[in-house]
């Protein structure tokens, strides 16, 4: 599933080729990829695209409703390139000057809603936590934020009611950086081992920003692209993520693979205590 650095990029890509156009069409081919009235979208300029956690919000010209759209696993936004549309796009979306974006989705979890003004705070309720890269991310907060609860620190993490963006590849990333074992009850760490959440929130934030550096992860289903169809390129960078046998780059042990809360989590058993 795109995270943090996945949205970031798309987002980044999509403010340079459509802030500034109208919509003029939309051809929703899969009835569960759109929600939502597209007659209040048609017409409108497009004056920004923000993210919030891992969800996009493309701005519109008077203000009477905007465009939520969540990837979830496979979701790809794709600026008028030339070989699609294909069966995996859901919805396109035509501009007046007749560039088109694509939505394709290969699983059919993602979603486009045209979402009013007023409700947009409710939508909204599901990623209330802390943007991981604003100024309200401290390590006082993380210490918090995981002082509150003894469930294992990796979902903590992935909580988007606690940190808005970070997901499975990051956490694993982060809490190998910070040597922290990613099932250990975050309470205990806070009581025990308090100096390594000050390195964790370290990693936290060079982790992300390295990813979106590098235009975010494309892993082994080639799901994620940009807005120009490419891939991206963290992957070359990835120390623990999809590493399960291979030997830790930190002390030479083996990488194991468990199941935590029905998520793939990779760690050094060595080196995470």
């Amino acid at each position: 599933m795109p995270e943090l650095p996945e949205v970031e990029t798309i987002r980044r890509g999509l403010a340079k080729k459509i802030v500034g156009k109208t919509i003029a069409g939309i051809e929703v081919r899969r009835t569960k990829s759109w929600q939502g009235n597209k007659q209040l979208v048609i017409g409108k300029k497009i004056i920004d695209v923000k993210r919030r956690a891992k969800i996009l919000l493309i701005q519109l010209h008077g203000g009477e409703a905007e465009l939520m759209i969540h990837l979830k696993m496979t979701g790809q936004l794709i600026y008028n390139m030339e070989q699609l549309p294909h069966k995996y796009t859901r919805a396109i979306i035509q501009f007046s000057d007749g560039a088109v974006l694509f939505f394709n989705d290969l699983r059919l979890f993602g979603w486009i809603k045209v979402v009013k003004i007023e409700d947009l705070a409710e939508e909204l309720k599901i990623f209330s936590g802390v943007e991981p890269l604003s100024k309200k991310f401290t390590a006082s907060y993380l210490i918090q934020v995981l002082g509150a609860t003894k469930r294992a620190i990796k979902l903590v993490l992935m909580d988007q009611k606690k940190i808005a963006g970070i997901g499975n590849i990051y956490a694993n990333e982060a809490l190998f950086c910070a040597r922290i074992d990613p099932r250990q009850p975050a309470k205990n760490i806070v009581i025990n081992q308090p100096k390594k959440l000050v390195k964790l929130h370290f990693c936290i934030v060079k982790i992300l920003r390295q990813a979106i550096k590098y235009r975010g992860t494309t892993s082994s289903d080639e799901a994620f692209r940009d807005v120009g169809g490419k891939r991206g390129q963290m992957q070359k960078h990835l120390l623990v993520y999809g590493k399960k046998g291979e030997a830790c780059s930190n002390c030479g042990g083996i990488i194991k693979w468990v199941k935590l809360g029905g998520r793939g989590t990779f760690f050094c058993p060595d080196c995470q205590k």
